[in-house]
């Protein structure tokens, strides 16, 4: 099943970046992500530091990608609308904090790095020659249609949210953690101890039933 949970955080952020300041989103949590992202997400966080001393570690690309097996998401064996193209294209590279219980915070902003659809560095902010290149008949021709949508949109991106612009929108996911707290079983009951202080004081009459002495008359 295809996932456009990148489209709609694109779509979302770029209209975002139009809006006055006071009015643009703060922060980017769980819930403006689909099951399917975050799902992904989790496997690989759980594959990768569910046994990590807790601490901050950054994620590389090339991290996800040696995780599921793809490359980049244009020029590598993975889809562009799967739910792991989803998630590379969403996050891509991020840092994930390690509580001592277990769960898991990421940290990320949702902006676009000097690089072009293909990963390669690019030495300037891209411009619309660079958008409209990539709708040209002789790019679709030769990359499909498909790709020269992607590159548009990632050098529009690169125009409306650069990297550490004011448009850029952080990006703070939580996952409690998975681990199962063990309970130690109760401790058994210690039998209370009859007290043998007092038994002198009674005769053999006595213990338990009173007194069993006649009367005096």
């Amino acid at each position: 099943m295809a996932n456009f949970g990148q489209l709609s955080t694109y779509l979302k952020s770029v209209g975002n970046s139009f809006l006055p300041e006071g009015m643009q989103t703060e922060q980017y949590t769980n819930e403006d992500f689909n099951e399917g992202v975050k799902a992904k997400l989790l496997e690989f966080l759980q594959a990768n530091y569910a046994n990590k001393e807790p601490g901050n570690y950054p994620v590389t690309y090339a991290d996800l990608n040696n995780y599921f097996k793809e490359g980049n998401v244009v020029s590598g064996s993975g889809s562009k609308f799967s739910d792991v193209g989803a998630l590379k294209t969403i996050l891509g590279q991020f840092n994930v904090d390690v509580a001592p219980d277990g769960s898991f915070t990421v940290n990320d902003t949702y902006d676009f790095n000097l690089q072009d659809e293909y990963g390669n560095p690019m030495n300037k902010q891209p411009t619309f020659g660079d958008v409209m290149s990539r709708l040209s008949p002789s790019n679709i021709m030769d990359k499909g249609l498909g790709t020269s949508l992607y590159g548009a949109a990632r050098m529009y991106g690169g125009m409306r949210i650069p990297e550490g612009s004011p448009n850029a929108i952080p990006i703070k996911l939580n996952f409690p953690s998975n681990r199962k707290e063990i309970v130690p079983p109760p401790l058994p009951m210690a039998k209370p101890m009859m007290e043998t202080t007092n038994l002198a004081s009674y005769d053999d009459n006595q213990i338990g039933f009173g007194s069993l002495r006649r009367p005096s008359l």
